[in-house]
């Protein structure tokens, strides 16, 4: 490494090497770091080892080193235990940390209230750069009883107070970037390598459709819209459209039950549901699909970050149906790399399903490739090496 080069230790609840989005995340970050010539070593709350061995050992994929500190996955521990070790959510991370080398900059990834207080400190002592990637604004809901437990004051302590004194922050979405204004502040959208050969494999599971193809990947929660598009494809159908939808994940138990209602008899062949499938194979399916469709409602949490379904669907070459939220409006173009719907409503769905059926396979295409574009664009890694390096370079 050049004198210039920084030693840099990534940690947060990530599922190393691939077991989420964060871990795409914070990995395809370090990849722009190490392009800049950084040395990137992470220690992942989570995750798998290449092969069995030991909590403690020390692994390596794509040329990065890694520790699984496992401070999240403990669902088999007592619930006390459990309980504790949310709330402070980092410490065998942070053990580790004392033992390594001392690096120049620590990066914690959305790190929770005592793991802020803790490094804070350690920073300080051993004058280190610390900085922040924050991709989430977390809702009391989303904590066991809610607004009413001292889980969710926690956070909203963290939130307001405790990332406000770290002066540098990844961030993922101009919302945080404004909510952090007093800071030092680098948005930095959910990264991809486009070369990837994922981006262009295809499932061949499902049967062949002559029409259009929409997917929709997900678990659905409070962030995701989804039961309205059951309706507008009913809608849709009656009017003639020829699209079928493919629901991939988990939680669509309702979905299913609504498609074996007598209500939706007419949806039932134009409805898939292949299942949850590994994280690395979503992609193939996004390849199976003409368009993909993502709706949100506008609310803290989701203008706060930012759908990483977008991307993967963008770096598929898939365009997006979907309403702006977040930064969307910056990268999702009506009529160029998707459609933009600005109500959520089944008959405003539907039209623009029945307009959908009579593209002609150029104008598909094109699409297509404006997807992949933006994708390349905006959301290859490689194209923010110097942002990043710039950013690492001049905060304290």
């Amino acid at each position: 490494m050049s004198k210039d080069s920084l030693y840099i230790i990534y940690a947060g609840p990530f599922r190393f090497p691939d077991g989420d989005a964060a871990a795409a995340r914070v990995l395809n970050n370090a990849r722009a770091m190490r392009m800049a010539g950084h040395r990137v070593e992470f220690l992942s709350y989570g995750g798998r080892h290449e092969s069995e061995a030991s909590s403690t050992r020390q692994s390596e994929f794509d040329g990065f080193e890694y520790s699984i500190t496992h401070d999240i996955d403990r669902s088999r521990d007592p619930i006390q235990r459990r309980i504790v070790n949310f709330l402070v959510q980092g410490y065998r991370a942070y053990a580790l940390l004392k033992t390594k080398s001392v690096p120049d900059v620590v990066i914690l990834y959305n790190p929770a209230l005592v793991m802020v207080v803790r490094m804070l400190f350690f920073a300080r002592s051993r004058r280190i750069r610390l900085v922040a990637d924050l991709t989430e604004c977390y809702h009391s809901s989303e904590f066991p009883g809610g607004k009413w437990m001292p889980f969710a004051w926690m956070n909203e302590l963290n939130i307001r107070w405790a990332l406000r004194t770290i002066s540098s922050k990844i961030v993922i979405s101009s919302f945080l970037d404004h909510f952090y204004k007093s800071s030092v502040n680098l948005i930095v959208p959910p990264l991809v390598d486009i070369n990837d050969e994922k981006w262009t494999r295809k499932s061949e599971v499902i049967p062949a459709f002559e029409g259009i193809n929409c997917i929709y990947a997900g678990t659905p929660s409070g962030k995701d819209q989804v039961l309205f598009i059951l309706d507008a494809l009913k809608r849709a159908i009656g009017q003639g459209a020829s699209v079928r939808l493919i629901f991939l994940g988990e939680g669509l138990d309702q979905l299913r039950l609504s498609v074996q209602s007598a209500d939706f008899a007419m949806c039932r062949d134009f409805v898939v549901f292949p299942g949850k499938v590994p994280q690395y194979d979503v992609p193939a399916w996004y390849n199976t699909a003409d368009f993909s469709l993502l709706f949100r409602e506008h609310n803290r949490k989701n203008d706060a970050g930012f759908p990483t379904k977008f991307v993967e669907s963008m770096a598929a070459g898939v365009p997006v149906i979907g309403n702006l939220t977040s930064d969307l409006g910056n990268y999702l173009v009506h009529d160029y790399n998707g459609f933009i719907v600005n109500e959520i409503d089944s008959k405003v769905l539907a039209d623009l399903f029945v307009h959908l059926s009579k593209l002609n396979k150029s104008q598909l295409s094109n699409m297509k490739k404006a997807a992949k574009q933006t994708a390349v664009q905006y959301f290859d890694f490689r194209n923010h090496q110097e942002r990043l390096n710039n950013f690492l370079s001049t905060t304290r």
